[in-house]
């Protein structure tokens, strides 16, 4: 997976792949923040629920 990819996957999954691989989370993962932050008061929720950008 990459950045530029997004997809989702469930912990039972993870959990089986560990299991095959003989691993762990954190030597499967690595978890890198986004550079641009989408909480706090960078989000705004709109009336519908949707997320749009703070615009400055």
């Amino acid at each position: 997976m990459t950045a530029r990819v997004r997809c989702s996957i469930s912990f039972d999954q993870l959990d089986r792949i560990c299991e095959a691989l003989d691993c762990t989370l954190p030597e499967l993962l690595e978890y890198i923040p986004n550079p641009q932050p989408k909480t706090g008061e960078n989000l705004i929720l709109e009336e519908h629920g949707n997320r749009k950008k703070k615009s400055s």
